[in-house]
């Protein structure tokens, strides 16, 4: 924080350029770094077996009318 006080004062600020440049890449790592602990968490899921739905008995079906 006191080093951008500094910069302030002396007017050794960075361009709006070299600002943009480095916001663009902290995104950039940050959105890398998120895709691969997500895809990390997606491949350790067990795997889910898809269940087949029974079909309803006539008495059933009354019942949900």
């Amino acid at each position: 924080m006191l080093d951008i006080i500094h910069r302030a004062i002396q007017g050794q600020g960075r361009s709006l350029e070299e600002y943009s440049e480095e916001q663009r890449e902290n995104l950039d790592s940050a959105a890398e770094e998120f895709l691969k602990l997500r895809q990390q968490r997606l491949g350790n899921q067990a795997p889910t077996t898809p269940t087949t739905p029974t079909p309803a008995t006539p008495s059933q079906q009354l019942i949900q009318l």
